[in-house]
């Protein structure tokens, strides 16, 4: 679960982190804990805001689900 300020964050030139861009990342975090999930997340809109604050509040909810 997450909040539209997590795709809805925004580059330098105004384009958006996005759902495809955060489904990437899931996807190839697939099967990790939920901390490391986040953890990634995390450095990957860092590197994207490009060391800009964000302007709205962003939430990821991450759970596992076990078998």
């Amino acid at each position: 679960l997450y909040t539209d300020g997590i795709t809805e964050a925004a580059a330098a030139g105004g384009e958006e982190y996005g759902r495809e861009r955060l489904a990437g990342l899931l996807a190839r975090a697939a099967g990790r804990a939920p901390q490391e999930l986040i953890g990634e997340w995390e450095r990957d809109m860092r590197s994207y805001l490009d060391g800009r604050r964000p302007a709205d509040d962003r939430t990821l909810m991450v759970v596992r689900r076990c078998r």
